[in-house]
């Protein structure tokens, strides 16, 4: 399941004959107002923060757009014995898997509703892994994890019944010169330079080079 975005050999923001390409993808809408994540971007530190409650108008930033991360959702689940217990018990997790970056992690809360929207691809995030490596990573961290949470004295086999794709949305705010570039996490609130995350700095390059401009790396 390799997902990548199409030939970006276009200019999606002129009106042309060629259709921009698009993609449909599950996500969810970001429950954040442009204008909430600019101010989470001035507030990105308590020295930033205190600079602009001092000078209020040195640091504004606008909506680029957005962008969107593939995650993968692993479903899992096994059945154990736990030391002096002679029942079976039923074990069933949800696994995540960053698309990006490979990271596996376990989900322990509540998943926004997903619904499926069609994006520019220019907006997505392609990623490197295949259906089977999703599996494998997937399947290895929920061995380790039933391992170092239930230390098991008899395990089942390891199932995985399905995998799904949704994206992760971030929202990428800039200055009125295009210099300075964030990326805001609408469920986390957390905020990180754009210059720091190396596959989205690429995607948003590809975005703006039909306008004639890039992000500067330094």
């Amino acid at each position: 399941m390799t997902v990548s975005p199409a030939a970006l050999s276009y200019n999606p923001f002129e009106a042309v004959s060629e259709p921009v390409p698009m993609l449909e993808i599950n996500t969810f809408q970001p429950a954040l107002a442009p204008a909430h994540a600019g101010r989470l971007v001035k507030q990105r530190s308590q020295v930033n923060m205190i600079i602009n409650m001092i000078f209020p108008g040195r640091e504004e930033y606008h909506l680029l757009d957005t962008f969107y991360s593939p995650i993968f959702l692993v479903y899992a689940r096994t059945s154990i014995r736990r030391m002096f217990k002679k029942e079976w018990e039923k074990i069933k997790v949800l696994c995540a898997m960053d698309g990006i970056t490979g990271r596996c992690g376990l989900v322990d809360q509540d998943l926004p509703g997903l619904q499926e929207i069609r994006v520019p691809a220019v907006q997505v995030l392609p990623t490197k892994f295949d259906h089977s490596t999703v599996h494998n990573r997937g399947l290895e961290y929920f061995c380790r994890h039933v391992g170092r949470q239930f230390r098991p004295v008899d395990v089942e086999r390891y199932h995985i019944d399905r995998i799904e794709v949704f994206y992760l949305p971030a929202l990428v705010l800039t200055d009125r010169n295009r210099k300075r570039f964030f990326a805001v996490d609408p469920l986390t609130r957390r905020v990180d330079p754009v210059r720091e995350l190396e596959l989205l700095q690429d995607q948003i390059n590809i975005y703006l080079a039909a306008r004639g401009s890039h992000i500067k790396t330094r």
